[in-house]
């Protein structure tokens, strides 16, 4: 299915650029080749954002340049067939146009002459690439491609840290033994980037994990802390009694 496609994808290459599920991304482009592709992948689209976080999915039609894909030689297959050839054919095929690759993925051959001499190439023989743009990363599978957006301004940045400091909170709310449903006072030491955090998605961390009040004091039990990127704060969790 087109969600599972494009949620592994995206999530591949998050893994591979180190760049943490948690931090939500601005965007995702996906190309498509017609309306049916179109439609099926805006029904789950939701879904994917929610999969993948990131905050929306561009459908875009194959033709768009943001993606640029580019042909080399597949060196096991043309290496031995061409030998010293073999670096006019890279040039030949790295000059390839974006129509003469379509026709190359749709199984046609493409005519090339190599030192005079007239050859066919098809798509086996090659490796099919895609350049990145700066601050954008590509992958694709045989069914379809992706490009994600990796840049991150401050505000994706903060609501990664919010994201962050709910499941360390929810983790501690385990250890703690409360119930899924106790309703919670937690108390915070002072920290700055924390603060900015606060600041802009309190009411979004108080949902998350059922705090009634996010109180900052200087001093705690200082039993328990959190740290995590510049942020350390000792925490105390005060259940609720109904």
């Amino acid at each position: 299915s087109y969600a599972r496609n494009i949620s592994s994808l995206a999530l591949s290459l998050r893994k591979k650029n180190q760049i943490k599920v948690r931090q939500p991304l601005n965007k995702l482009i996906v190309p498509v080749k017609n309306i049916l592709e179109r439609r099926s992948i805006e029904s789950v689209s939701k879904l994917i954002c929610a999969e993948i976080n990131v905050k929306k999915i561009e459908i875009i039609d194959d033709s768009s340049g943001i993606i640029v894909k580019y042909a080399k030689p597949n060196l096991k297959i043309l290496g031995p067939k061409y030998g010293n050839k073999i670096n006019e054919l890279k040039n030949k095929l790295g000059a390839l146009e974006k129509k003469q690759i379509d026709s190359l993925e749709r199984g046609e051959t493409v005519a090339l002459e190599i030192s005079n001499e007239k050859i066919k190439i098809s798509l086996s023989e090659v490796l099919i690439e895609y350049k990145d743009i700066e601050g954008w990363i590509v992958a694709n599978n045989s069914k379809i491609t992706v490009a994600l957006d990796t840049r991150v301004n401050e505000s994706l940045f903060n609501e990664g840290l919010a994201r962050e400091f709910i499941n360390r909170l929810q983790n501690l709310r385990k250890q703690s033994g409360f119930e899924v449903t106790d309703k919670i006072i937690l108390y915070l030491t002072p920290d700055k980037t924390l603060e900015k955090v606060l600041m802009n998605h309190i009411n979004y961390i108080k949902d998350e994990i059922l705090a009634n009040d996010i109180i900052i004091k200087e001093e705690t039990k200082r039993e328990e802390s959190i740290e995590f990127d510049k942020i350390k704060t000792f925490v105390e969790l005060y259940k609720i009694n109904p």
